[in-house]
C-alpha cells in the first residue's frame, strides 16, 4: 500500500500536480525511516522499510528538492 500511495505522486510525465502532497511530511518521513533503517533487527520490516527509503527518494528526485 506504501508504494501504490508514493507512487501516486508521480505525475510529472502527464504534466499533472501530483507529488505536492509529500512536500510538508518528506524531510521528517526520510529521518524517520532512515533511523528504521539503522534500528530494525525484525528481518521483514528491515525490507519494508527499505523499499519505503527508495520510494521516499525517489519522491524526492520528482520533486527536485
Amino acid at each position: 500500500m506504501q508504494e501504490r500511495l508514493l507512487e501516486s505522486g508521480d505525475h510529472r510525465a502527464t504534466g499533472t500536480a501530483g507529488s505536492s502532497w509529500a512536500v510538508p511530511i518528506l524531510g521528517d518521513a526520510l529521518r524517520i525511516v532512515f533511523q528504521n533503517l539503522l534500528l530494525e533487527s525484525n528481518e521483514l520490516i528491515l525490507q519494508s522499510s527499505e523499499r519505503v527509503w527508495r520510494l521516499l527518494l525517489q519522491v524526492w528526485n520528482i520533486l527536485e528538492f
